[in-house]
Parts: structure tokens; sequence; C-alpha cells
């Protein structure tokens, strides 16, 4: 199994998104032996309202844009 298809399983079986994308492949196996192990099952699938998807990712949007802009100003405020 690829380390991605761990991951996904890994997530599905209640394992947190980012932290799972952390994990090296030994990581991996090992969580998702121990799942196996405990007899787990996935999580039940949840319903994503689009529009709450959209303000999530117009806020992450404009995370990244603030810290670009505070970038640029850092790296002006250097040359000068």
């Amino acid at each position: 199994m690829s380390n991605e298809r761990l991951k996904t399983k890994l997530v599905a079986y209640g394992y947190d998104e980012e932290l799972a994308w952390t994990w090296d492949r030994d990581e991996l196996l090992s969580r998702f032996a121990e799942v196996m192990l405990a007899g787990g099952k996935p999580k039940e699938p949840t319903v994503v309202d689009p529009e709450v998807q959209k303000r999530k990712i117009a806020f992450e949007m404009r995370k990244w844009e603030q810290q670009l802009e505070l970038e640029r100003q850092r790296i002006e405020m250097e040359k000068q």
C-alpha cells in the first residue's frame, strides 16, 4: 500500500489529517497496524457543507496573502 493510501486510511479511522501527512512510512505502518489489531472501523463519512468549505478556503487564502505581504514588507525594509 502506498504512503498516500495509508494516510487516507488512517484519516478515515479518525487520525488528524494534518498529523497523518507528517508521518514517515514506518510511523504510518505502525499506526495502521495498531488500528487493524484493535479491530478499528472507519468513521462514518461526514457531510461537508460547500459554503463552509468556501469560507474556510477564503480564510486560508487571506491568511497566506497577509503572510506574503508581511514578507514583502520585511524584504523592502531590509533593502532600505
